[in-house]
């Protein structure tokens, strides 16, 4: 993301308390399950404290257990609420639904397999692509310093517009976010290379190697971006670009229309014409998002969180197997525009009890006014049975916690401690607890932790919201709601580790003190109909009145990595629509995996 975070703590120094901006108590639907008392109970206890419309509570009747058949979820739950959105005369749009206590955490999975030959066929894809884009790499340190003994005058093959040899693929290539991260900053060191060209002939050629490279990494949409905004010599107008864009469009969308293709040949042609119009980058990470979506095992097709299946409300017809990108991520955002997505902010006010539920009201309006303090703790230091293992993003992610600490270190006034062991802190050793995230130990809670009153946190590791509702369960989920985290999320099942939010712009936003603890999960969690629930108060913005972070340190000119929202935000819902852009894997979602964090 090019120095986006690092920059950060240049530009604290001081400034006026933040101004909320996001969501208000009218926008807000409460769901609850007219089956079981506590969980309505809670509904109108919540809308009292918060001042949320009395009209703005949704009353439905289904089972009040953990789990729910995908079946019964569409007709009991999903189907209800539509019907009481579309009956709603209020002129306040509402951008969040929050399911209560009472109604069911999980959908159970579907018996399907994908079609025969895919899963390999898309893990091959996925290697091929990163072999790709490291040849493109090796290329690109050309651009401006090596030329053609023959100038060539189209812009592909890419390999034709660089004098030979070739290069040769590697034996082994980097995880797809490394490699996106340095052609990000290698492009952009290309383009002041050519800037400074001084010979007008090598500037020519320089310069349809940049379009050539656009044109690879970024497909046509990539290259008709950069024309329109650089207006090059080389290619002043990009009109003739525009109806080959139309057209790749479309056939994506017939090729993805329904189930999708059935066939590893299906699957060719379609990512044909992906890499034609969004490019290399783009089609790599869809080729992962393919690859996680036709590997699932039997028992993992079809099943998700019925808060992350809900967000999907205001799509019409989707597919249900394995996860989707979610449209609200800033970066996928940035892909898509000013579309509409159909989806909306959804979380829970849940725990093992109802007591636990009511807790989290209470400490969350409580502490809000006064603002939330204490000490910030990150648990880096990777797991010894990740070290040796290959992909997966676990270098990754473990590099990710670790420059969270130094950033917050800067950037915030709260202590921090940061502990970089393979273990995880020990008993009784993190005093005043109030903002944690940290990995690793799979459904084994270790009571590390003092929580500070309205604390956010949560744990870094597979299966740990299966319990929810086990007041006896030592996953972290419950532990952490029981011994007084207001705010935290986890998964229903296997979600892979690309399935938690970006853990840098989380609590980089929500130390901004402009964004509820829904917002900034919404705006930074990569995958929805998916297996992670969020279990938070989505009013609560536990720094509004003490900020840490000054927002427009986090502004940046490039779209792609826009964290801040626009004025209208969260998205409104709306209903569904025929041709919905969430409905599809977006293919301009931030790297994925399929790795399992257990």
């Amino acid at each position: 993301m090019r120095r986006l975070w690092v920059s950060i703590a240049l530009s604290l120094i001081a400034w006026p308390g933040a101004v909320a901006l996001g969501l208000e108590p009218a926008e807000v639907l409460v769901v609850a399950n007219e089956n079981v008392a506590d969980s309505v109970a809670l509904a109108k206890h919540y809308a009292t404290v918060r001042d949320i419309p009395p009209e703005n509570i949704a009353l439905i009747r289904t089972t009040g257990g953990y789990s729910i058949a995908r079946p019964d979820y569409e007709k009991e739950i999903l189907t209800p609420i539509r019907a009481f959105l579309a009956r709603r005369t209020s002129d306040t749009p509402i951008r969040v639904i929050c399911l209560m206590w009472g109604v069911p955490v999980r959908i159970e999975h579907m018996d399907r397999l994908p079609p025969p030959g895919l899963p390999r066929f898309y893990t091959a894809e996925a290697w091929r692509y990163r072999q790709r884009l490291s040849i493109d790499r090796k290329l690109m340190v050309r651009i401006g310093k090596r030329f053609p003994k023959t100038p060539v005058k189209k812009l592909e093959p890419l390999a034709k517009l660089f004098d030979k040899p070739s290069p040769t693929p590697p034996s082994r290539s980097p995880a797809l976010a490394k490699l996106r991260k340095n052609i990000e900053i290698e492009l952009a060191q290309a383009i002041e290379i050519v800037a400074a060209l001084t010979d007008e002939q090598k500037q020519h050629i320089a310069g349809r190697q940049l379009l050539g490279m656009h044109l690879e990494l970024y497909g046509l949409e990539g290259l008709i971006a950069y024309v329109d905004k650089h207006h090059p010599a080389e290619l002043p107008d990009a009109t003739a670009y525009r109806q080959p864009l139309a057209t790749a469009n479309a056939k994506i969308a017939e090729l993805t229309a329904g189930d999708g293709p059935q066939t590893p040949d299906q699957a060719r042609t379609l990512l044909a014409w992906h890499q034609r119009a969004k490019g290399a980058l783009a089609t790599a990470a869809y080729a992962l998002v393919q690859m996680a979506r036709t590997s699932l095992k039997r028992g993992d097709k079809g099943d998700a969180s019925v808060d992350s299946e809900l967000a999907m409300i205001g799509v019409g017809d989707y597919k249900k197997e394995g996860p989707l990108a979610n449209p609200l991520h800033f970066f996928i955002a940035a892909q898509l525009g000013p579309r509409a997505t159909g989806v909306i902010m959804t979380c829970r006010i849940d725990g093992p009890t109802a007591a636990d539920a009511r807790r989290i009201i209470d400490d969350s309006v409580a502490v809000e006014r006064l603002g939330l303090d204490g000490v910030i703790y990150v648990d880096a230091g990777m797991p010894p049975r990740f070290q040796n293992k290959e992909g997966g993003g676990y270098v990754e992610f473990d590099q990710g916690l670790r420059s969270l600490g130094v950033i917050l270190k800067k950037v915030s006034r709260m202590r921090l401690v940061m502990d970089l062991q393979p273990t995880v802190f020990p008993a009784d050793s993190c005093p005043n607890a109030a903002l944690y995230v940290g990995w690793y130990s799979l459904q084994s809670y270790v009571p590390a932790f003092q929580w500070a009153r309205g604390a956010v946190a949560y744990h870094v590791a597979s299966y740990e919201a299966m319990d929810l509702r086990n007041p006896k369960s030592n996953q972290w989920c419950p532990k952490l709601i029981q011994n007084g985290v207001v705010a935290t999320l986890g998964a229903v099942n296997e979600p892979g580790l690309a399935a938690f939010p970006d853990q840098k712009p989380f609590f980089l936003m929500l130390l901004t003190g402009r964004y509820t603890v829904a917002e900034c999960y919404w705006r930074t969690t990569r995958m929805i109909s998916w297996q992670m629930t969020l279990i938070a108060d989505p009013l609560y913005n536990p720094f509004k009145v003490n900020p840490h972070v000054n927002p427009k340190s986090l502004k940046t000119s490039d779209p792609r990595t826009k964290l801040l929202p626009d004025s209208d935000w969260p998205p409104p819902y709306r209903p569904p629509t025929t041709q919905p852009a969430a409905t599809q894997p977006a293919s301009s979602r931030p790297t994925t995996t399929s790795q399992p964090t257990n």
